[in-house]
C-alpha cells in the first residue's frame, strides 16, 4: 500500500507543479499585455484621426466645388465643404456660365471675411470654357 500511496504523492505533486506552472506562465502573460497594452494605448492616442485632423503636418489643399446653375442646392453643398475637419484648407466655387442666381445667393448666405467674392464678365464663352472662381474661402 505505501507504493501506492507514494505513486499517488508523486502524481499530486506533478499536477501541484502543473497548475503552478500553467497558472504562473498565465500571470506573466498578464503583466507583459499590461505593458503592451499601455503602449499600444499611448501610441494610439498620438494617431487617433482627430489628432490627425487637427495637426499642421498637412499641407493646405483647395476644394473646388462646381456650381452650374446650383442654385437650389448650392448653400448646403458650401456648407458642407466648410465643415471639413481638415486642418488648413480652402473652398473654390467655380461657376462656368450659370443663368440662374447662385452668385448672389453665394454673397448673400455666405458673407464673411473669410471669403472673397470673384466674378469674371465674359460673353460667349463655350461650356469647356475656363473655369470662373466665384467663391474662395481661405483656411
Amino acid at each position: 500500500m505505501s507504493l501506492f500511496f507514494n505513486i499517488l504523492l508523486v502524481i499530486n505533486a506533478l499536477v501541484i507543479l502543473y497548475f503552478i506552472i500553467l497558472n504562473g506562465s498565465y500571470i506573466y502573460l498578464s503583466i507583459v499585455s499590461f505593458f503592451h497594452i499601455r503602449k499600444y494605448k499611448d501610441i494610439d492616442r498620438i494617431f487617433k484621426l482627430e489628432g490627425v485632423y487637427s495637426t499642421q503636418l498637412y499641407k493646405p489643399v483647395s476644394i473646388i466645388a462646381p456650381a452650374y446653375n446650383e442654385e437650389q442646392s448650392i448653400i448646403s453643398s458650401v456648407n458642407s465643404l466648410l465643415n471639413l475637419r481638415y486642418a488648413n484648407f480652402e473652398v473654390v466655387v467655380v461657376n462656368d456660365g450659370s443663368t440662374d442666381a447662385t452668385l448672389q445667393k453665394l454673397i448673400d448666405n455666405f458673407n464673411s471675411p473669410r471669403i472673397n467674392a470673384i466674378a469674371r464678365n465674359t460673353s460667349n464663352t463655350s461650356r469647356y470654357a475656363a473655369s470662373i472662381p466665384l467663391i474662395a474661402s481661405p483656411g
